[in-house]
């Protein structure tokens, strides 16, 4: 079977799992599950996949002007994205983060000689991460995350970054919580309960991705920035 069968599959699960009120700890299990799958066919060659509007969002966030900062991309896979910053900024450190097991041993081996460079495989979500950066990154990696989870995420990343939290993610758009998608969650609404508004101001865009447009879920690049 083609990688891409292997990959399309779990798709067309989850969007009828999605799109029907099917129990949200079924759908939760279903994305961890499938995400290991993903890695197990992904070709890291690819790097064309990255989507265009992620980089974009970072160029016009990150001020490359600054001396010697630190970014760590959580869910970063092969280290692309990184790659991209680090290529041009020697003197700036770069963390990868990802629980997958042969993307972090691709970024490794790929950016090998990268000393600016550093690739982490844990869980988000594991206690001994230092979180301490200037900026932190994510590319729809929350949504395998749920809500307490994306709260205690926030709780332990925000009193340590320095400058910006940036992410590209699915979010819900609509206060009809019955059409909602199960991965679409109010970051928002989850922002504000994690008591850091007085530290930081949240700004969100939903971008013009027809994919990911759907009844109250869309994409969004959410920036989340210290004051």
């Amino acid at each position: 079977m083609k990688t891409k069968d292997n990959i399309s599959l779990p798709k067309k699960i989850f969007r009828s799992l999605a799109s029907n009120k099917t129990s949200k700890s079924i759908v939760f299990l279903f994305l961890r599950a499938t995400r290991k799958m993903f890695w197990k066919f992904r070709k890291f060659e690819n790097e064309g996949q990255i989507d265009s509007f992620y980089l974009d969002f970072l160029q016009k966030n990150i001020d490359t002007n600054l001396p010697d900062q630190h970014i760590i991309e959580v869910g970063c896979s092969d280290g692309y994205t990184l790659g991209q910053f680090a290529n041009q900024l020697p003197t700036w450190k770069f963390t990868g983060i990802d629980l997958q097991t042969q993307a972090i041993e691709t970024a490794l081996e790929k950016y090998k000689n990268m000393p600016n460079m550093d690739f982490i495989c844990k869980s988000i979500l594991d206690d001994t991460i230092e979180w301490d950066c200037d900026y932190l990154l994510s590319r729809t990696t929350l949504i395998y995350l749920n809500y307490d989870e994306i709260k205690l995420f926030f709780q332990r990343t925000l009193p340590k970054i320095k400058s910006k939290l940036l992410l590209i993610e699915v979010i819900s758009v609509s206060d009809k919580t019955e059409n909602l998608h199960y991965f679409a969650h109010p970051i928002k609404s989850i922002f504000e309960q994690s008591d850091f508004m007085n530290e930081f101001t949240i700004d969100i865009e939903l971008l013009d991705y027809e994919h990911w447009i759907s009844d109250g879920a869309a994409g969004a690049a959410v920036s989340i920035v210290r004051k």
